[in-house]
């Protein structure tokens, strides 16, 4: 058994001119401390390390992925404050973690109001590579009106207005990186960092040479020397970030059309496809790009929107096929847990059952060509068999549809559960029903 303890001063040294900065930044202390696996536990209890708290003054932050992408077997960035930690040393669901072969990431916390920071705390649990933590944490009291998150965060953060707070690097050379790591930013002496409203901090991999080398986060702390009770999210206040900086034509439609369809509907959806004990994500980004082929694709929280298209159909379907890619953000699978299965063509069902038959009007609502038509088609065409069978026999089919995908319940034999029949049978009953019309 080894515990590693490790205290660095943040220190500017380069010249005479620069010295007054280099007393204040070596008041920074960063701490860390290492604990390996028959020392860990669930509750992250270290010797010198505060254990996270589920009341600091990030409990209710908005926390967005700014640059990077999450990986899709891990938890959305929300799990950075919402309190929860992991109960073993590989549990990749209770963890937030960047995606295969990224080389880095950014997160920028929204604490909602300017607060005196006293510590920045941050959490790791990961069994072999992933468990130490290697990062640079910015702050600012401001941000712009319209922040850009992917051009605004320069490859120096200082040039487009944060102030660097300190580095922390929890690797030691010659040891095994597996482990529980707490790291601890604070002034000596116990005195406020400073007081910033927003945080930014940029994530390194690891080892960069591994595709699999990005850190296990468990929780981020902030520490103002208050309690901060925990507030229900209100998907209403779901913060939505609209780049359209390689499109800058889109711009008078994002705001007069889609932005206001988007957090509308946003909360809609979230009603629609709720379950217990599941919180939608509380943030998302929708990025138009000019060189995207296709139409539009979405990774967790990231919408990518294919510009040339969107641009062709602004008076058509550009805002109902955005109103799908949030119902794919709100479905959130992660993966076939539990056994279950996750068909395709029912993922996208229910997205254009969101899309088709709540959101666009009637007369645009499809209809599937009953001679060449079937349901594992997906899209419009599986969204027609939804609606006709949550009309038919079960008003809440969608909803139970999504929960059973959602917790790795479902089986194509649910159906006989649900609506009295299997799904060929439906799917025929449908048929039938459509020839008579």
């Amino acid at each position: 058994m080894k515990i590693n303890y490790c205290r660095q001063i943040v220190a500017a040294t380069l010249a005479v001119v620069i010295l007054t900065a280099a007393v204040r930044a070596a008041e920074i202390e960063v701490q860390w401390e290492r604990r390996d696996a028959d020392r860990a536990t669930a509750d992250f209890a270290f010797d010198r390390i505060s254990r996270p708290s589920n009341q600091d003054a990030a409990t209710n932050a908005q926390v967005m992925l700014s640059r990077g992408e999450e990986d899709p077997a891990g938890a959305e960035v929300f799990a950075l404050v919402d309190g929860k930690l992991p109960a073993n040393r590989d549990e990749p669901g209770s963890n937030f973690f960047l995606g295969v072969g990224n080389k880095g990431g950014r997160v920028v916390m929204d604490l909602g109001e300017e607060t005196p920071i006293l510590r920045i705390s941050s959490y790791s649990w990961h069994a072999g590579g992933r468990g130490p933590q290697v990062y640079k944490v910015f702050a600012r009291d401001k941000m712009p009106l319209d922040p850009k998150p992917d051009v605004t965060l320069d490859e120096n953060p200082e040039r487009a207005g944060w102030k660097f707070i300190a580095a922390v690097d929890t690797r030691t050379e010659g040891e095994k990186p597996g482990g529980q790591y707490g790291a601890s930013i604070a002034r000596a002496g116990g005195t406020s960092i400073g007081s910033y409203r927003y945080l930014l901090f940029d994530i390194s991999p690891v080892n960069p040479g591994d595709i699999f080398g990005n850190t296990f986060y468990s929780e981020i702390d902030v520490e103002d020397g208050k309690q901060h009770a925990a507030v229900p999210f209100d998907p209403r206040k779901v913060a939505i970030t609209i780049n359209s900086d390689e499109m800058p034509q889109l711009k008078p439609w994002i705001d007069g059309k889609l932005r206001p369809a988007c957090e509308k509907w946003y909360p809609i959806i979230a009603e629609m496809l709720a379950s217990d004990g599941y919180v939608p994500p509380r943030s998302l980004t929708v990025t138009f790009k000019k060189d995207m082929e296709g139409v539009a694709g979405t990774v967790g929280t990231r919408v990518a929107c294919a510009g040339p298209w969107f641009e062709r159909n602004l008076d058509g379907e550009a805002t109902g096929a955005v109103i799908h890619e949030l119902a794919h953000v709100v479905q959130r699978y992660r993966g076939a847990r539990g056994g279950g299965q996750r068909p395709g063509w029912l993922v996208e069902g229910i997205a254009d059952y969101v899309r088709w038959f709540k959101f666009e009007p009637a007369s645009a609502r499809p209809r599937p060509d009953p001679s060449r038509a079937r349901y594992t088609d997906g899209y419009r065409t599986a969204a027609a068999l939804l609606d006709y069978a949550t009309e038919r026999h079960d008003p809440e089919l969608v909803e139970k549809l999504n929960a059973a995908l959602r917790e790795g319940r479902y089986r194509d034999s649910i159906w006989r559960d649900l609506v009295g029949k299997d799904l060929d049978s439906l799917w025929q009953e449908y048929l039938d029903a459509l020839k008579k019309k």
